[in-house]
Order: C-alpha cells, then sequence, then structure tokens
C-alpha cells in the first residue's frame, strides 16, 4: 500500500510539476509574442520613416522601454516635421529675396543700357548722367542693401544661394564703377 501510495504521490507531483511547466511555457509564450509585436509595431514604423514617410507613428500603450522607444520616435518624427516647415518656410523667403535682388539687378542693368544707348551725343549723355544720377545712387543703394540682406540669409542657411549675391555684388561693382565714371564726366 505505502508503495502505491508513493508511486501516485509521484505521479501526482509529476503531473503538476509537468502542468506548471506547460503553464509557464504558454506564459512565456504570450509575453514573448506581446514584446515581438511591440518591436514589430516599431520596426514598421521606422521602415516607413526611413522611406520618406514622416506622418507614421508608433501606437503603443506600454509604459515598459518599447513603449518609451515608441513615444521618443513619436516626439522625434514630430520636431522633425516641424524643422522641415521651417526649412520649407526660409526656402520661400529665400527665393522670394532673390527674386528681387534679380529685379533690382536688371533695373540698374536696364539704366546703365539706357545710358550707353544715348552715348552718340556727348551733350545728352552729360545732361542724362546729371538727372538720373540721383536714380542710379538711389538704385545702387537698393541693390547693396539687398545684397547685404542676402548675403546674411544665405550665410545662415544656404551656401548655394552665395553664388546670387556674388552676382549682384558684381552689379553693384558695375554700378559703383558707374557712379565714379558718371561723377568724373560731371
Amino acid at each position: 500500500n505505502r508503495q502505491t501510495e508513493a508511486e501516485l504521490g509521484l505521479y501526482f507531483y509529476f503531473a503538476l510539476v509537468l502542468a506548471a511547466f506547460m503553464a509557464a511555457a504558454v506564459l512565456g509564450f504570450l509575453i514573448v509574442n506581446r514584446i515581438v509585436g511591440d518591436i514589430r509595431t516599431v520596426l514598421k514604423s521606422f521602415e516607413a520613416a526611413s522611406n520618406g514617410d514622416l506622418t507614421q507613428t508608433v501606437d503603443i500603450d506600454s509604459k515598459d522601454e518599447i513603449g518609451q522607444i515608441g513615444k521618443g520616435f513619436n516626439t522625434f518624427l514630430k520636431d522633425l516635421r516641424g524643422i522641415l516647415v521651417s526649412i520649407r518656410g526660409v526656402s520661400e523667403q529665400l527665393s522670394d529675396t532673390s527674386d528681387q535682388i534679380n529685379a533690382n539687378s536688371g533695373n540698374v542693368l536696364s539704366a546703365t543700357q539706357r545710358q550707353m544707348g544715348n552715348a552718340e551725343d556727348a551733350g545728352n549723355i552729360l545732361a542724362d548722367i546729371v538727372s538720373n544720377s540721383r536714380l542710379v545712387v538711389e538704385n545702387v543703394e537698393m541693390v547693396n542693401g539687398a545684397a547685404g540682406f542676402a548675403r546674411t540669409e544665405m550665410d545662415a542657411n544656404f551656401m548655394g544661394a552665395l553664388r546670387n549675391a556674388a552676382y549682384t555684388e558684381e552689379q553693384s561693382c558695375t554700378s559703383q564703377a558707374t557712379l565714379t565714371e558718371m561723377k568724373d564726366l560731371n
């Protein structure tokens, strides 16, 4: 009887240990499945962002490290979108400034061409120089002011736009030389 009871007790403990292992395995599977699912969600959002889709967010409600990574990623994407909006605004302002500089350069160029067209008659040239000298000086000051503003904006944001400022500076120098020649002729 004792041997039978001992065998039954041994089978009972063996069945209990086996049930505990199975419960632990099922619980472990569920925990790993949840963690892996959260990691897949984070990886999917990372992949979408690396392909240029900055609208993706990580939707994880957990407070663990994976949830913190997801929240940090969401904050990073929000800040990145804000930076891109700021860059777009500065770029549009720079484009407008560049258009203004080009328009002012065109004004100086057309004024110079008008003066060269009247070069046949020296008396007319002197009269034109005297009457147009104020306009030329104002245009030169406007171009110099625009060039200074453009240089400040370009130095802070976009080195590529520096070439436009150099072109404007060259036009300003040409206008200054024209003004000097006009003063000499005066």
